[in-house]
C-alpha cells in the first residue's frame, strides 16, 4: 500500500483538527512551615491578597502574608492534618461570603459554610471579604458630623476640658513594700 503525500497531509490536518488537550495552568506550591492554624507556602508567585489556597484534607487557608520568597496562610478547618512537604494550589477566587436573606437564622463559619445542618445556603449573592484596620473607616456625613475646622477633641485645643491634676506619684507596687511590713 502506497500513501500519496497529498493523502497523509490530509490525514495529519485531520488529526490536528480534532486534537483536543486539556491543560491545567494551577499553580501549585509547598508547605514549608505549619502552626497554630498559620501555614508558609513556598511556590506561589503569583498569590494575591486574601485569595483562597487549596490544601489536601479540605483544609481551605486564606492569604495573608505576601512576602518576596513565601506566603503566610490563614488555615480553616482540620489544620492539625496540614503537613510540611504537602501540596497547596492557588484557586483564583478571593475570599467571599454569601449575603442575603438566606442567611438569616443561620450558623455560617467564617467561609460561609452552613454549621447549623440546614443544608446549602441557597444565594447569588456573594460579598468580598475585605480586612480593614481599626480606626480607617470615614466619619459618617451629615447631621452631627463634625467639620474640618472644628477639632475639639485635639490636645492643644484651649476649648477641651482637661481632668484634674492629681498627684504626680506613681502609686506603690510590690518593690516598693518591705518584706514583712505593711501599709495603712
Amino acid at each position: 500500500m502506497k500513501l500519496r503525500p497529498e493523502e497523509i497531509t490530509s490525514i495529519l490536518k485531520e488529526r490536528i483538527e480534532h486534537y483536543d488537550v486539556e491543560t491545567d495552568l494551577a499553580e501549585v506550591g509547598t508547605v514549608l512551615q505549619v502552626g497554630d492554624g498559620i501555614a508558609r507556602a513556598y511556590g506561589l508567585e503569583n498569590a494575591v491578597a486574601l485569595e483562597m489556597l487549596e490544601f489536601e484534607h479540605g483544609v481551605v487557608g486564606l492569604a495573608f502574608n505576601l512576602e518576596e520568597d513565601d506566603v503566610g496562610t490563614a488555615l480553616f478547618g482540620e489544620w492539625q492534618h496540614v503537613k510540611e512537604g504537602e501540596p497547596v494550589r492557588r484557586t483564583g477566587k478571593v475570599a467571599s461570603v454569601p449575603v442575603g436573606e438566606a442567611l438569616l437564622g443561620r450558623v455560617v463559619d467564617p467561609l460561609g459554610n452552613p454549621l447549623d445542618g440546614g443544608g446549602p445556603i441557597e444565594t447569588p449573592r456573594r460579598r468580598l471579604a475585605r480586612v480593614q484596620g481599626a480606626g480607617r473607616r470615614p466619619a459618617p456625613a451629615g447631621e452631627g458630623a463634625a467639620s474640618d475646622g472644628d477639632q475639639g477633641d485635639r490636645r492643644d485645643d484651649e476649648r477641651r476640658p482637661r481632668p484634674a491634676r492629681a498627684d504626680h506619684r506613681r502609686p506603690p507596687d510590690r518593690q516598693d513594700r518591705r518584706s514583712g511590713s505593711t501599709r495603712s
